[in-house]
């Protein structure tokens, strides 16, 4: 009753507060957009290897292509609030939705890997837009509201894939493909009606100010006014000599996440572990990775992020330890806690990255600054994959173990630290 009392407090008598029905839909279309862009092609490399006969370098290297438009987010992340974050939102989609349509008529591996690129575009153009609408709508409660859509993608993932296999088992990859853009077209038209009349707080009279507290902008962003900001958002209003330190330590962190996922079963198989085994451990770092990301989203809205900094480095390094010890002693117990550990670990970190792009440059650039960081952070996903396969090939199981410490030893140090102040105030403690 308490909680129903509140809810209609917060919207003024109208209702639940119209924010949770903006996080559901970005999170409804989250998930689809990854769902498909990520899990739904690992799955067609099956039927494309078998009708083309590409191998699995090549269909390989198509997961992938996507995410060489990376860089691009740069450039529209600076733009969301020019061109409007909810009209990128709907661009993005809109793409994902033509591109999957215009699937059943490749015949060539140009035409595939065109098509993989066209479906970056759109997931770029989405991407930042997302966390500046959250920003929107939360202050006090910023970080797990962008948990909760930032987590939708595993969801997503989890579901998307299995449906892919049935669809094509049953009626084909083109049809499925085609199928699977309908169900992209249905969750946009879902999240449309869900989000409509709701553009932005002030298009329904809501003051955000009185339900989720003032503003936290410290009056200046990262060293400049806060108004040349607002007028010029981009990133020649951001004091570099903390995005420096941190863009690389977004590019280690991505590069560590994907080194080990990519690793995994070589360096588990090394353990002497079955591929069931290794099947089962790697499921168990998706889940602690989901929880990761809610946990520490609700940490960040009620500590400071040094606190939720040393939670997700702790993880981290205990996991680093643990796995250590799984290989000098062959051990499945402390490869299980090892990778449930690193789950926790490298899924928190992401979210508390996301939060600290957001708090340490202001709010009044966030749509640019969270380019920055999705770009370095792709960059280092990409990087991650190579990487963690020398390290692996050059330094065997003990070497790989060390090269994810070193690589992870960034993100530490200035997740717990940055030069300059923060231009966005803790909202717990006095400005």
């Amino acid at each position: 009753m308490t909680g129903f009392v509140k809810y209609m407090e917060e919207s003024g008598g109208r209702g639940p507060y119209f924010g949770w029905r903006v996080i559901f839909a970005l999170a409804l279309l989250g998930a689809v957009l990854i769902g498909v862009a990520i899990s739904a092609f690992v799955m067609f490399a099956v039927p494309l290897s078998a009708e083309f006969g590409w191998s699995e370098s090549e269909t390989g290297a198509l997961v992938s292509a996507m995410w060489l438009t990376g860089p691009l987010a740069l450039v529209l992340g600076p733009a969301v609030t020019r061109l409007g974050a909810w009209r990128m939102v709907f661009f993005g989609m809109a793409v994902q939705i033509a591109t999957l349509f215009a699937m059943p008529w490749v015949t060539t591996y140009e035409q595939m890997a065109a098509a993989r690129v066209v479906m970056g575009i759109g997931m770029v153009a989405m991407v930042p837009a997302g966390p500046v609408i959250v920003a929107q709508w939360f202050r006090r409660r910023f970080s797990t509201a962008m948990a909760i859509v930032w987590s939708s993608s595993a969801f997503g993932q989890i579901f998307i894939g299995p449906l892919t296999v049935w669809l094509y088992e049953h009626y084909g990859w083109r049809n499925a493909a085609a199928l699977l853009g309908l169900l992209v077209g249905l969750s946009l038209a879902v999240a449309i009606a869900v989000v409509r009349g709701g553009r932005s707080p002030e298009s329904l009279a809501i003051d955000v100010a009185a339900i989720e507290g003032a503003a936290p902008d410290a009056g200046q962003s990262a060293d400049r006014p806060a108004t040349a900001a607002m007028d010029r958002p981009s990133l020649l209003h951001i004091n570099w000599t903390a995005a420096v330190p941190m863009s690389l330590a977004a590019l280690c962190a991505g590069l560590a996440t994907i080194a080990l996922q990519a690793e995994a079963p070589i360096f588990l198989d090394a353990l002497g572990l079955t591929q069931a085994h290794a099947a089962l451990l790697l499921s168990l770092f998706a889940a602690t990775a989901l929880a990761g990301v809610i946990l520490s989203g609700w940490m960040c809205d009620r500590y400071p992020p040094v606190v939720t900094s040393l939670v997700v480095s702790l993880a981290f390094f205990a996991g680093i330890a643990a796995l250590w010890l799984a290989v000098k002693g062959h051990s499945a117990a402390a490869a299980t806690l090892g990778m449930g550990l690193l789950g926790y670990g490298l899924g928190g970190g992401e979210i508390l990255w996301v939060t600290l792009f957001k708090r340490q440059f202001g709010s009044a650039v966030f749509g640019a600054t969270y380019g920055l960081f999705y770009c370095c952070f792709q960059l280092g996903m990409a990087a991650g994959g190579p990487v963690g396969g020398l390290a692996f090939e050059r330094w065997g199981a003990s070497g790989f173990v060390a090269a994810l410490a070193i690589a992870y030893a960034v993100p530490t140090i200035f997740g717990a630290w940055r030069p300059g102040r923060m231009a966005e105030t803790h909202l717990g403690k006095p400005a």
